[in-house]
């Protein structure tokens, strides 16, 4: 998997401090991953809810826009 802005992340948790933990959790998972298939995340990531729901998360794949 291919984390196109890390920046972009930084900058969403300083403006949203309630989702850093969050953020840092799903970074890290994703950059260990090794993913072949949307079922694979899907096993990682099977809900939207990160705990509060307050966030939505959108990936992009070969295979088409996903969302969390």
């Amino acid at each position: 998997m291919v984390i196109l802005s890390k920046k972009a992340l930084r900058e969403f948790a300083h403006r949203h401090p309630l989702a850093y933990e969050g953020l840092k959790r799903w970074y890290d998972e994703v950059k260990k991953a090794d993913w072949r298939c949307f079922a694979d995340m899907r096993q990682t990531f099977g809900s939207a809810d990160g705990g509060a729901g307050l966030y939505l998360m959108l990936a992009a794949t070969d295979t088409g826009w996903w969302r969390w």
